[in-house]
C-alpha cells in the first residue's frame, strides 16, 4: 500500500491559513489599484485568517497584517473617492440649478 507522505511540522490547518492570508494580501493590494473594490474581502479574509491562528495559539504572520494595513487603507480610499465624487457632482447640480 502506498503511504502517505506528510510534511513534518506543515498541518492542513496551517496551509488554508496561508491560502487565506495569500488571497487576502492580493485582494488587498488589487484593491488600492481598483479603488476599494476588492478591499472588502481582502479585509474579511484578513480577519478570518487572523482569527484561525489565533485559536490555533500560533503567530500571526506579518502577511496577514500587511494584508489588513493595505485593505483598510483601500477602503479608506474608496470612500474618500466615493465622498468627493458626490461631493463635485452635488456642487455643480447646485450650480446649474441656481443659474
Amino acid at each position: 500500500m502506498a503511504e502517505i507522505l506528510e510534511t513534518p511540522g506543515v498541518d492542513d490547518r496551517d496551509v488554508t491559513d496561508e491560502r487565506l492570508t495569500n488571497v487576502a494580501l492580493v485582494l488587498a493590494i488589487l484593491g488600492v489599484f481598483l479603488v476599494g473594490i476588492t478591499s472588502i474581502p481582502a479585509v474579511v479574509l484578513g480577519h478570518m485568517a487572523v482569527a484561525r491562528r489565533y485559536r490555533a495559539g500560533a503567530e500571526v504572520p506579518w502577511r496577514t497584517i500587511a494584508a489588513l494595513v493595505v485593505g483598510y487603507v483601500g477602503l479608506a480610499v474608496y470612500f474618500l473617492a466615493i465622498n468627493i465624487a458626490m461631493d463635485v457632482f452635488f456642487t455643480f447640480y447646485w450650480m446649474l440649478e441656481n443659474m
